[in-house]
């Protein structure tokens, strides 16, 4: 799938509470859809975060990449990462519209080994945060956790396709997230949900 990169900003003064955040404004071939749908590459250091606005708003799509201090304790990552997805829906203007349809997390890679734990957490740190503003704002995002190699096979087609050696152009953890935001407009149609 081809992707145009359109404006990079950097928003490390917006989110002066970590160590740096990049916003890349991208246009995509995108069939008509109604809900604005939110992809998350979850990360201790690294979190990617896209979102793709529903095709009647005709707004670019937002890939993020922030790069976080990496916390020692469980609650100060979720503290963080929370701080995160608030900014992030301010600057983004996510609570004024009813919108959000679909939050792709990526999931965890069947056999790997390294910090899988931490990553669990904040899997789901991040599916609490838009459960709960879903109570909040009476909105109802579905939320999904793929397995990536799932997400690439419907994305690229093959399961062995990496989204940043795709996308070449977009920070590394943006173009995940991007892909995982892309999974459900590809597959079309709503997906089994953690939040039924």
């Amino acid at each position: 799938m081809k992707i145009e990169k359109l404006e990079e900003t950097n928003e490390s003064n917006y989110f002066n509470f970590i160590e740096s955040a990049i916003r890349v404004e991208v246009a995509i071939p995108e069939p008509h859809h109604h809900d604005t749908i939110i992809g998350i590459d979850p990360g201790t250091t690294n979190l990617g975060v896209s979102i793709i606005y529903d095709s009647v708003l005709g707004i670019p799509a937002i890939v993020y990449k922030f790069k976080m201090i990496r916390d020692d304790t469980m609650l100060e990552r979720i503290y963080t990462l929370n701080n995160i997805l608030y900014h992030l829906a301010y600057k983004e203007d996510l609570f004024s519209m009813d919108i959000v349809g679909d939050v792709v997390i990526e999931g965890a890679a069947y056999g790997a080994t390294h910090r899988q734990v931490e990553l669990a957490e904040q899997r789901v740190a991040a599916a609490l945060w838009f459960i709960t503003r879903s109570m909040e704002y009476q909105d109802e995002p579905k939320i999904h956790l793929i397995p990536p190699k799932k997400i690439r096979s419907v994305v690229f087609g093959n399961g062995d396709t990496i989204a940043e050696e795709e996308w070449k152009d977009l920070p590394k953890d943006g173009a995940t997230a991007l892909s995982c935001a892309l999974y459900t407009m590809i597959k079309g149609k709503r997906l089994e949900s953690i939040n039924k």
